[in-house]
C-alpha cells in the first residue's frame, strides 16, 4: 500500500471503520499516489456515520490481553510465528462472534485500570506476566 492502491476500496472502507470501532484513528494515507480516491471513499464512509461515533464510550466486556512482555521476552525471536497469531486468531474470533473487545496491555492490567471493567480476561498466547 505504499505507491498505488493495493486494497480494494471496499477494503479500506472496512479497515477505516474497523479501527473506529475500536476507538483507533482511521489513519488513511492522504498523500501518496494512487490513494486519493480510496481515501476519499473511507472518510466519506466515516462522515456519513458521523453522529454515531461521536460522544462514545466504550463497552467494556472483555479485554484482551496483546501483551508486551510476551513479545519482548517470550517471542522475540520469530514475532510473527510465536506473538501474532495467538492474537490476531483471538482477535478475529471476537469480531467474528461480534462480542466487544477491549485491547489491553500488560500495564492496564492492574485492578483500578480498564480491566476492573471488563468481566472477561483472554490472554492469547501470554507466557511472561509479571506477578
Amino acid at each position: 500500500p505504499y505507491g498505488t492502491d493495493s486494497f480494494p476500496v471496499h477494503e479500506r472502507i472496512a479497515r477505516a471503520l474497523l479501527a473506529l470501532t475500536h476507538g483507533c484513528v482511521a489513519a488513511e494515507s492522504l498523500g501518496w499516489p494512487g490513494h486519493r480516491e480510496s481515501t476519499r471513499a473511507a472518510l466519506d464512509a466515516v462522515r456519513a456515520r458521523e453522529t454515531a461515533l461521536t460522544d462514545t464510550v466504550p463497552l467494556r466486556w472483555a479485554g484482551m490481553l496483546v501483551s508486551e512482555q510476551t513479545r519482548q521476552f517470550a517471542a522475540w525471536r520469530d514475532i510473527p510465528g510465536r506473538f501474532l497469531p495467538p492474537v490476531f486468531g483471538a482477535f478475529r474470533m471476537g469480531l467474528e462472534e461480534r462480542l466487544p473487545l477491549t485491547l489491553l496491555n500488560d500495564w492496564d492490567l492492574d485492578t483500578n485500570g480498564p480491566l476492573s471493567q471488563c468481566r472477561v480476561l483472554i490472554l492469547p498466547g501470554a507466557s511472561a506476566l509479571s506477578d
